[in-house]
């Protein structure tokens, strides 16, 4: 059976890819917010970079972080919600939204790994973007043979 004619058939999947990143931004994103602060960890792996270019530079950038996994987070939720009331075309795109903006985060949080030469956890969120990636393409490529 062809990729595109199973996804087709199955609209759990939207739930499901939506549902994905909702727990892992969502909660991410909320850790983040709550916790105490910027932890240590996080001033003391990019100090020494660019990144750090004035006084609270970082913090700026931890809670920036932050605001982008709680923003697909509610993305998500609205997704959800479109799915469950049957609002096809909003379902639809909070899966892209969500997706892409996930994507670019994943790029983004490589990039840090990158610069600090930490380059396993670099690789390992690569991947992450490109699964996203993927997913994006296989939910245009099912919604474009629906048309």
């Amino acid at each position: 059976m062809h990729l595109s004619k199973t996804l087709r058939q199955l609209p759990l999947v939207q739930v499901a890819v939506l549902s994905l990143l909702l727990v892992t931004m969502l909660t991410a994103g909320v850790e983040k917010i709550l916790g105490s602060g910027v932890p240590d960890w996080f001033v003391g792996q990019f100090k020494e970079t660019f990144l750090n270019a004035f006084s609270g530079a970082l913090g700026i950038q931890f809670y920036m972080i932050a605001l982008i996994e709680l923003a697909i987070g509610a993305i998500c939720i609205i997704g959800l919600m479109a799915s469950f009331v049957k609002k096809k075309e909003l379902t639809y795109l909070s899966v892209e939204l969500s997706l892409l903006l996930s994507s670019f985060l994943f790029i983004g949080l490589s990039f840090g790994m990158r610069i600090t030469y930490k380059f396993d956890s670099a690789a390992t969120l690569f991947f992450y973007a490109a699964f996203c990636l993927v997913i994006l393409l296989l939910h245009r490529s099912t919604e474009a043979t629906r048309s």
